[in-house]
């Protein structure tokens, strides 16, 4: 028996007529329903007279009668040649300095063209620089003078203007007497020094307790400052050995549990907080000693614990979908998944790849009520439990004009956000009559879904009289 994964579905294109000036490029296109669109494709175009239009691999186009065949079909091309013009506007630049003209070309084909070279009125050609996308434009650094107290370091700082700031690094200084001062390989050194002097507080303990002494390091150097030794008062050194561990006292508890006769115990090993990050167990070991059992001896920490899984009965309307669930006890559902189902029948049913349940729903648009000139907010209420896969993709205003997202109302009446919601403004008397419904999407399974209600604005004036 086969067990198609896709469900085949009736489904009808249609062309729109498009009106377009004699001589003009037309364009038309082929509206394919949302709920198949992301599966099919335009193949070829057919005419009234049976002439048939295709895609060529090349964007040329060829016909029967350009190749001496009469009956061959016509090859259209897919780019659609559009007239365009490029525009360069004038430039007003003080003289000497350096002038950048722009070629303006038409956002609608931004994209698909590049500037090859530049005509003057004389003719000259002016091509671009092979590797060379530079302008080269003039600036000046400056040094600042800096105050500093006699035997201090001091810093000088080499200003640069931002508008090439990312392109300009210092080479080399020069001082006033001719000598130059750069970054060599024997000294390449960019550390300023600074002097600066570290303390030990005194700290306070308890005779028998460990101590901790402190070395604080200045804020300014302490990102490059670290501490190689102690030294007391004595003489005595202390170097830092390979364990930078402060070793301190602490007991581990284990607490009694109670627990029924055949079940199964779970003995837990208090550790200290403080310590807590740091020790493990390793080992747990009776009383009388006869018994010890190390993590290390078996590759399975999890302790196994006996469960059962349940399916409740399910009333469900004959033809519709039903669901079962399947409940599994909460102190194991971390850890248990379903790998299968089966019937009564012995017959087993594998997930599928597509972990979807499609489920019906409903989506609302209520009327609004809003103030004469204000700007009203429509919402499109989406029930909760499919609130996460279902997202508005369009409005529509009286079953005629669909309002996207990506392009509103270029006059900006309407503005469609990204939640969802309808906003338009300057609201008038003639916005009561118009209706409207919100198109919803089905994230995962592609669904498309039109609301079952239309909302419409009820329009108040300064007293509160609807209109």
């Amino acid at each position: 028996m086969c067990n198609p994964t896709v469900v085949n579905q009736y489904y009808e294109a249609e062309v729109v007529s498009e009106y377009v000036i004699r001589g003009n490029t037309a364009v038309l296109k082929c509206n394919i329903p949302s709920f198949v669109a992301d599966f099919v494709r335009v193949e070829a175009w057919v005419g009234s007279d049976s002439s048939v239009f295709q895609p060529t691999p090349d964007y040329a186009s060829v016909c029967g009668a350009e190749i001496g065949c009469d009956e061959c079909e016509c090859l259209v091309p897919a780019v659609v040649n559009q007239f365009y013009e490029a525009e360069i506007l004038t430039e007003y630049v003080i003289r000497g300095n350096t002038a950048v003209l722009k070629c303006s070309i038409p956002s609608f084909v931004a994209d698909f063209v590049q500037v090859e070279a530049w005509i003057s009125d004389g003719g000259e050609t002016h091509m671009p620089a092979t590797g060379n996308y530079v302008v080269a434009q003039y600036y000046i650094t400056e040094a600042e003078n800096e105050y500093v107290i006699r035997g201090n370091s001091a810093v000088m700082k080499c200003k640069i203007p931002s508008f090439v700031a990312d392109f300009v690094f210092v080479e080399s200084w020069v001082a006033d007497d001719g000598q130059v001062h750069r970054h060599t390989a024997a000294t390449d050194n960019y550390v300023v020094a600074q002097s600066y002097e570290v303390e030990a507080d005194n700290e306070y303990v308890i005779r028998g307790n460990s101590a901790v002494m402190k070395c604080e390091v200045p804020s300014f150097v302490s990102d490059f400052v670290t501490v190689e030794m102690w030294t007391d008062s004595t003489g005595g050194t202390y170097y830092p050995n390979s364990d930078y561990v402060v070793h301190q006292f602490y007991q581990s508890r284990v607490i009694d549990e109670f627990v029924l006769r055949g079940n199964t115990a779970v003995l837990k090993c208090l550790v200290p907080s403080f310590v807590a990050d740091f020790v493990d167990i390793v080992e747990w070991v009776t009383d009388d000693g006869s018994f010890s059992a190390s993590p290390t001896d078996n590759s399975d920490y999890v302790v196994n614990q006996y469960y059962e899984a349940q399916v409740y009965d399910v009333f469900v309307i004959k033809g519709n979908t039903a669901v079962f669930k399947c409940n599994i006890p909460s102190f194991v559902s971390d850890h248990v998944e379903i790998v299968s189902w089966e019937d009564t029948k012995g017959t087993r049913y594998l997930p599928p790849s597509d972990y979807v349940v499609a489920q019906r729903y409903d989506v609302n648009v209520m009327d609004e009520h809003v103030l004469r000139g204000n700007t009203a907010i429509i919402k499109c209420h989406i029930p909760s439990f499919v609130a996460d896969y279902v997202f508005v993709s369009s409005w529509v205003e009286n079953e005629e004009t669909e309002i996207f997202l990506d392009n509103s109302s270029s006059d900006g009446k309407y503005l469609v956000l990204p939640s969802g919601e309808l906003h338009i403004r300057d609201v008038g008397p003639e916005d009561g009559y118009k209706s409207y419904q919100c198109r919803t999407k089905h994230r995962l399974t592609g669904e498309t879904r039109l609301s079952a209600t239309k909302g419409r604005l009820v329009i108040t004036g300064e007293c509160g009289q609807a209109e």
